[in-house]
């Protein structure tokens, strides 16, 4: 028996559920050679953390600051201050930050505890 003419019909089309990788990375995932500035409230335990971890990783690019604040928006603003923006949109240090030559840093992360921010109406202007 032939098709009958015209579109078919929805339990008629063949669907192809497979998951497919995306097109591109989504953005903030790091790759390898990127490079990472962290800057945390933590004078001690969090340096030594990310200093673990950059050696775990074997990594050559991580930065760990430690403003002399320790509030959420301090941090961020201080996260801000060592970096600006090149003409292409990517993050310059402001000074030399000890990273083995970087141009562009990749990414940065500012670490804080969450719950004091919190009872201070910190965290959401923060995290925005």
């Amino acid at each position: 028996m032939a098709a009958k003419p015209g579109p078919l019909r929805p339990h008629e089309l063949r669907q192809d559920y497979s998951r497919k990788p995306p097109a591109e990375p989504p953005p903030g995932d790091p790759e390898l050679g990127h490079s990472f500035l962290i800057v945390t409230e933590g004078e001690v335990t969090e340096r030594c953390y990310f200093e673990l971890v950059k050696s775990a990783l074997r990594l050559n690019t991580v930065q760990v600051e430690h403003p002399p604040c320790t509030d959420a928006m301090g941090l961020v603003k201080a996260a801000i201050a060592l970096y600006k923006r090149d003409s292409e949109g990517n993050r310059v240090p402001t000074r030399r930050l000890g990273i083995c030559d970087v141009r562009v840093i990749d990414h940065v992360w500012v670490l804080f505890d969450t719950d004091i921010p919190h009872q201070q109406g910190q965290l959401a202007p923060a995290l925005a």
